[in-house]
């Protein structure tokens, strides 16, 4: 049975009663609550994951010069059922954490192979786990999407829950906080948190996908005499899962956007135009010296790009002619990052995102 309560910033708060059984100490897995984690710590072995920001450039280019091409219909099975190849889905997410933040933690489980009697081999990415080394792997319930939007926003540390055995003493950089109790999770996180919030009980199997075992042996609980933990000679694990109660994101971010009109106003968009502030004029040493920053970051990418000096930013519409969506960057902007990213913040019914300090982006064709 469900506990719920309402928690001091007034939301839905739901605990069923066997999570208190992953406090026992039956339970050989442990929660940390890291609040503040640098998540470049999850990369596989041998993927840079700086690559997320490029590939998020590339599918920009597959929706403006293809998908962006395809009926409504299809468009909207691409942005519910294909959402990890949907440009219009990516933008809906970078958005939401743009204006509201993370709503709950990356959700991880770690392991030594080698204490299982097991190798990191073994631990294959069709089964959905990532080799992090020669003796480390990791499983992400929540959260593998979000590496990429998280890269686009420019941030390096997002909290995190992660779930291990002391005994494979797995160490990793950050301060953590060791939930052992319902009152310590509750006080710690989901007294504060703005989101209505579940946790509930979810299995893992090292090998295989819950689907690929016959239903005898698809239930970590049918399988060992214990609620959570990890089992060795069953290879498999049961972990706390914590994430949204009304997982409705897909749909109010379907509906939030007006799709034929911003595929117009995208494709007003082009030639881009830049506009630079912040400096004396289009000659001067600080406009000229940022124009080759952003230059510099689309690398070879072949984009039409007009950049236009700025007094007053509130003029862009007008001098746009009110037509697409225009980025607007100070002249001191160091631009190390792909200004093509920036088009992940356009909206058709928002007049003008700030991206960060210094960088907007402006929809010309803004009706009040």
């Amino acid at each position: 049975m469900d506990k719920s309560y309402t928690n001091n910033s007034n939301h839905t708060i739901k605990i069923p009663s066997n999570v208190n059984e992953y406090f026992s100490a039956d339970n050989n897995l442990k929660l940390d609550y890291y609040t503040n984690f640098n998540y470049n710590q999850l990369a596989e072995k041998g993927y840079n994951i700086d690559d997320e920001r490029k590939f998020a450039v590339e599918l920009f280019f597959e929706y403006i010069y293809g998908d962006s091409n395809k009926s409504i219909d299809d468009l909207k099975y691409d942005f519910f059922e294909n959402s990890h190849r949907s440009f219009l889905y990516a933008k809906t997410m970078c958005q939401d954490l743009l204006d509201n933040g993370v709503h709950h933690p990356l959700g991880v489980i770690a392991l030594n192979p080698s204490v299982l009697g097991s190798n990191s081999e073994k631990f294959t990415m069709d089964t959905g786990w990532r080799i992090l080394s020669d003796d480390l792997v990791i499983f992400m319930y929540s959260g593998c999407a979000r590496l990429r939007y998280f890269k686009l926003l420019g941030w390096e540390y997002v909290p995190v829950f992660l779930q291990s055995v002391d005994s494979h003493n797995i160490n990793w950089d950050g301060q953590a906080i060791r939930i052992d109790s319902i009152d310590k999770l509750k006080s710690d996180y989901s007294d504060s948190v703005l989101y209505d919030t579940q946790f509930y009980q979810e299995d893992k199997f090292f090998y295989f996908m819950k689907h690929q075992l016959d239903e005898k042996n698809q239930s970590f609980n049918k399988l060992t005499d214990k609620t959570f933990g990890v089992d060795l000679e069953k290879e498999c694990l049961s972990h706390l899962v914590c994430c949204d109660i009304n997982n409705d994101h897909k749909v109010n971010g379907w509906d939030g956007e007006d799709i034929l009109k911003y595929n117009r106003i995208l494709k007003n968009s082009f030639p881009l135009k830049v506009y630079i502030g912040k400096c004396k004029s289009e000659n001067s040493k600080k406009f000229i010296d940022c124009k080759n920053r952003i230059l510099n970051s689309i690398s070879k990418q072949k984009v039409d790009i007009e950049f236009r000096f700025i007094d007053e930013i509130s003029d862009i519409s007008k001098k746009n002619e009110k037509k697409g969506f225009a980025f607007y960057t100070d002249s001191n902007v160091k631009w190390d990052t792909n200004i093509l990213e920036l088009f992940y913040f356009t909206h058709s019914t928002k007049n003008i995102t700030n991206y960060k300090d210094g960088v907007l982006i402006i929809n010309c064709e803004f009706e009040k």
